[in-house]
């Protein structure tokens, strides 16, 4: 009986977008990209060209269509306009594919912000008020803002995740104009954070690395006990030449 190969994802995802992403203190909302193929909605993002990812069943397409959190919103705190409370991880199918459905992506966690608070200094990278959103001045010509994120990825669909590849990566998105400090005051004007206040961004890129996840030290140990009596066999059983 012959064993049935199996594939993980493994390589480098790069998507962009030609829509946006609409940005508060405890969420964030992908909207609609309206030149991937095929258009959203419900696609918010597409494959771009930095993408090498190889996966059973592919090459992803470039410009292919891309489904963000099922086009929800994703959140880590609670306000009155999008987020009820925290959004329950892990997402099984936080990044789906147009053309590919057997390819996913789960969301198992955010890493978090910045250990500098944009309240108390808005001049060096930072994060305001424990958000898991991190500013970067970029000069003087405004802020790249970005948020890491680390999950799963399977080609086989949700149910070969738990034995799928490792991926980390995020989002960026750059902000013109406007300093860490500025972003800043908008959220949390005198001091005081508004978790209802948001920010429409363009110019919103993704990346994210999937690499082939290693065995636990358990199941390297079977591993090596494997080869260690399939070695000794051969030994055993090795044929002694022939005697008078």
């Amino acid at each position: 009986m012959s064993a049935t190969a199996s594939a993980t994802p493994v390589g480098l995802l790069g998507l962009g977008s030609a829509g946006g992403l609409d940005i508060t203190l405890v969420s964030l909302f992908w909207t609609p990209d309206f030149s991937a193929t095929p258009p959203g909605p419900p696609w918010n993002a597409e494959v771009n060209n930095t993408t090498t990812l190889s996966f059973a069943g592919g090459p992803l397409a470039l410009t292919e269509g891309v489904m963000i959190n099922s086009g929800g919103p994703l959140c880590v705190g609670t306000n009155t306009s999008t987020c009820g409370g925290p959004t329950t991880l892990p997402i099984p199918t936080f990044l789906q594919f147009a053309a590919h459905p057997l390819l996913v992506f789960e969301l198992q966690g955010i890493a978090a912000g910045s250990a500098t608070n944009c309240l108390t200094n808005a001049t060096v990278t930072c994060s305001i008020a424990g958000s898991p959103l991190v500013l970067t001045p970029i000069g003087t010509f405004g802020t790249s803002l970005s948020i890491g994120l680390f999950g799963r990825a399977s080609d086989t669909g949700v149910g070969g995740l738990a034995s799928g590849s490792l991926w980390t990566g995020g989002f960026n998105a750059t902000i013109p104009n406007m300093t860490p400090a500025q972003i800043t005051g908008l959220f949390c004007p005198g001091g005081t954070c508004n978790p209802d206040t948001f920010l429409p961004l363009n110019s919103v890129s993704g990346s994210f690395s999937a690499t082939a996840a290693v065995p636990e030290p358990s199941t390297l140990s079977l591993i090596g006990i494997g080869i260690a009596l399939a070695t000794l066999s051969k030994g055993i059983f090795k044929k002694r030449p022939y005697s008078k």
